[in-house]
């Protein structure tokens, strides 16, 4: 800020012309009393602090004054000094200079231009401090001087300030004007440059990621400021506003400021420059209960983050669509073969390297599922008889590739792993059932039971006996009656009685009404025996015969008996003591025998037939 005082100071260096500033309230040249600077050696002036009342603090940084002539003049020691008192007025008409001022330009010879009524500009070499309401003192001294004489507007003033001059050494002035109340002063003139003031550092990017740019701005409120940076690593820049590309960990620290105005600097601000180092992320996805599926499973997919931050980001992606929700598990039950399933992670912690990545794809393989069923049937339905065996089969549809059966009576376990099972135990609502085990993967559901078989087991009828009357067999059961010849059925022989006309073994089967039947025990009947007799005293029967044989002889003599085969190899051999005896010869193969008795000179050989 510039202020223009009511004073004219006639000026010393050629600093220019400058456009007319404040002048006090005479006009230009009103006062005709113009004061030739040259003529004298040293003048100090006292500005009280009304003359300059709207002044603020600062540094005077350039004075003007105001020529009354156009010339140049030639200034030789030219000395200039600024300062401040407690004094408003000089109280004597040769009062002592003010000392302890402070020399603010000084030169041993100064060239001055100036154009008659224009304000000129003398910059200081060293800016004064000044504080608003002080009273101002001015002083210019010289040595000698050469050129055209110039004089410098003053003004004649009512108050107690004046303008005193003597020699350069002189310690006491001497008014100019007439008395303390006829004071004349130089017009003057002086710019305020604002103190340069601490600045603000008002923009600051920090903390930033390594490889991007920090960016910091300052501030301040002095008059035109030039901005002064230091940092780490020997830094410095100028300007409001510094940047620093592609940061690295040596850019961090702190960072300091300062302003220049109006010659002085002022103290530093700081910022502190963090720089974080980056950091790798990778998300990985898996599956339960895997990539190879059966059709409608229900899949789970979990993203495993590293370095995800705090509250990472995940979009799923299936088949390169978004699908799922903002969370690290995605579930999905209608996937398809080559279905690709995907994550993108985006990362929340600091300086994540890049911030979004994509997990490892999954490509699904569905396999389609199936349905295993099972039915059970026996061989003889679900009405049977009292200790017949009973052959139960499963038939399984859509077994797989190692089924595993377990048959199952009332509940419990019975019978093997095998598609068939035989029970000949069976007891009247036995229930019989299969359960089929599928290892195929895609089996749904994996374990099927058959359909429950309830058995109604039916009693056997009473075992029938058989009894003889000559050739007549009669059965004990009246109806439901099979005779049979060497147990095969005698066609016809459903009777209750049965006349035999062939020797052999007899049984009767009596049937109910349920189909449950029931043997006699198997009984050997004969109509006679053909015998070869050398004495006629050996008779055997029945013949032929199946289990067992009767030898009647005629005494109770010991005889030798052999029965031979038809190579004449002896198979069998006793001795017998009596008239009739039984011979058990189950044991013989079926076939033809030669049977012979020896006593003393009796010998007898008969043929006989082993069914």
């Amino acid at each position: 800020m510039k202020r223009l005082l009511s004073l004219c100071f006639i000026i010393m260096l050629g600093a220019g012309a400058k456009a007319q500033q404040y002048t006090n309230a005479n006009a230009t040249g009103a006062n005709g009393n113009a004061y030739p600077f040259y003529f004298v050696s040293k003048i100090q002036c006292l500005y009280p602090a009304a003359k300059f009342s709207t002044a603020p603090s600062g540094n005077i940084s350039t004075i003007y004054f105001r020529g009354s002539g156009t010339g140049t003049v030639t200034l030789s020691d030219l000395t200039i000094k600024l300062g401040t008192t407690t004094s408003s007025q000089y109280t004597s008409s040769t009062d002592a200079f003010i000392t302890g001022l402070t020399t603010v330009y000084s030169a041993t010879s100064a060239s001055l231009s100036v154009v008659s009524d224009q304000w000129y500009a003398i910059t200081l070499a060293t800016p004064f401090p000044f504080t608003a309401g002080s009273n101002l003192v001015l002083e210019i001294s010289e040595t000698g001087n050469s050129g055209t004489q110039f004089l410098a507007y003053n003004t004649i003033e009512t108050t107690t300030c004046k303008l005193i001059s003597a020699s350069v050494t002189a310690t006491n002035g001497t008014t100019i004007g007439t008395g303390i109340n006829h004071v004349r002063l130089l017009e003057f003139g002086f710019d305020i440059a604002s103190a340069a003031g601490t600045p603000t550092i008002s923009a600051n990017n920090s903390p930033v990621c390594a490889g991007s740019t920090v960016s910091l701005t300052a501030t301040s409120t002095a008059t035109n400021p030039t901005y002064n940076w230091t940092g780490p690593n020997s830094f410095t820049a100028t300007g409001a506003t510094i940047t620093i590309p592609n940061a690295a960990a040596a850019n961090a620290g702190t960072y300091n400021v300062t302003v220049t105005s109006g010659g002085t600097t002022s103290a530093s601000a700081a910022a502190i420059v963090v720089v974080n180092p980056t950091i790798p992320i990778q998300v990985s996805i898996a599956s339960n209960p895997g990539t190879t599926i059966c059709s409608g499973t229900s899949t789970v997919f979990t993203a495993t983050p590293i370095n995800g931050g705090t509250t990472p980001v995940y979009q799923w992606k299936k088949n390169g669509n978004n699908v799922g929700t903002n969370s690290a598990n995605y579930t999905d039950n209608g996937l398809a073969t080559n279905d690709i399933i995907s994550c993108d992670m985006t990362s929340n912690a600091t300086c994540p390297s890049p911030a979004t990545t994509t997990s490892n794809a999954l490509q699904m393989f569905v396999n389609a599922s199936v349905v295993p069923a099972i039915s059970v049937s026996n061989n003889s339905g679900t009405s049977v008889c009292e200790g017949i065996p009973v052959l139960f089969t499963a038939a399984p549809v859509n077994p797989g590739s190692a089924p595993v059966y377990q048959w199952k009576k009332n509940g419990n376990n019975v019978g093997s792993n095998t598609t068939t099972y035989t029970d000949n135990a069976l007891t009247n609502n036995d229930a019989i059932t299969c359960v089929l085990t599928n290892n195929d993967a895609c089996a749904s559901p994996a374990n099927v039971t058959a359909t429950t078989l309830t058995m109604t087991v039916n009693p056997l009828p009473a075992k029938p006996t058989i009894t003889a009357s000559g050739n007549t067999l009669t059965s004990s059961v009246a109806n439901g009656n099979q005779w049979l010849l060497n147990s095969a059925a005698i066609s016809g022989a459903t009777n209750q009685t049965y006349t035999i006309t062939t020797d052999g073994w007899y049984q009767v089967s009596v049937t109910d009404a349920n189909g449950c039947s029931n043997k006699s025990d198997s009984t050997q009947f004969t109509t006679g025996v053909t015998s070869i007799a050398r004495n006629g005293n050996l008779k055997v029967y029945p013949s032929p015969f199946k289990e067992k044989l009767f030898v009647e002889l005629a005494s109770n003599d010991n005889h030798q008996m052999i029965i031979a085969d038809c190579l004449g190899h002896t198979v069998f051999q006793t001795t017998i003591h009596a008239k009739k005896t039984e011979l058990d010869l189950s044991n013989l193969a079926s076939g033809v025998y030669f049977l012979s008795t020896a006593s003393g000179d009796s010998r007898a050989t008969i043929r006989v037939v082993k069914l």
